[in-house]
């Protein structure tokens, strides 16, 4: 059935599609060379789902959406990662009317849960960008795994094959416009992290500060005390308050 709406709404020479797959993400990085300019991969479910920083991703669900798209021109597209994020946010709201915020870098949270991961790499030498992405639309059946069931959570209770179709299409259709317009103003609005505590490790130490601000080349601003930080890279966790 999933199949059946991705040929509905994906040209057949643009992307492939596998019921099970270790990871779209990977798979991309191995044939990236010989793939097309925005080819994207498709898998109703990963057994090796990549995650950033070399975590694993958790999708062995039939829930959520899991795709990896190839970009050939990626010298021409400025700050991609923030581009994606707004991306996401951008259907999201559109499909299911849900407002999300960017968790920097480009985590998608829905209140205080990530409801959509993105991995964008470089697989070699050469003008790719490799762009995974992963959305959990609904929530596993057996509910989500004990190691993440405090930060994962889903966008509704329920999905179709459709809808997942259209997710996808819709992802890359809104890619394709982004970059006709302002989305850096955007992505500095719908900061997750500005005004919360924040915890993050630079040069083996871990510091904890505030986020003041995002800026317009998609770095951060954390303060400590009377020092502040501008990171560009790295992984930065957020304090919830409950």
């Amino acid at each position: 059935m999933y199949r059946y709406f991705l040929a509905r709404k994906l040209h057949k020479n643009s992307y492939i599609y596998r019921p099970v797959m270790d990871s779209t993400y990977l798979y991309a990085k191995e044939h990236y060379a010989k793939l097309n300019d925005r080819f994207t991969i498709i898998s109703k479910r990963q057994t090796c789902g990549v995650g950033r920083t070399g975590k694993s991703f958790i999708s062995n669900s039939g829930n959520g959406v899991y795709f990896t798209v190839i970009i050939k021109n990626a010298k021409e597209l400025k700050h991609i990662t923030c581009a994606a994020a707004v991306c996401a946010v951008r259907v999201i709201k559109k499909l299911y009317g849900k407002d999300t915020k960017i968790k920097w870098v480009n985590d998608i949270m829905l209140g205080d849960k990530k409801v959509c991961g993105i991995l964008a790499g470089l697989p070699g030498e050469s003008d790719t960008v490799i762009l995974g992405v992963g959305v959990n639309i609904a929530p596993p059946k057996e509910g989500f795994a004990p190691e993440i069931s405090d930060i994962a959570g889903a966008i509704k209770d329920t999905v179709t094959a459709k809808e997942k179709a259209e997710f996808i299409a819709e992802y890359l259709l809104e890619f394709d416009r982004i970059f006709s317009g302002d989305f850096m103003s955007e992505y500095i609005a719908l900061s997750y992290n500005v005004g919360k505590n924040v915890t993050f490790t630079q040069n083996g130490k871990t510091v904890n500060g505030r986020c003041t601000a995002v800026n317009g080349d998609g770095s951060l601003n954390v303060v400590n005390g009377n020092k502040e930080y501008n990171l560009t890279f790295g992984e930065v966790s957020v304090a919830i308050v409950k």
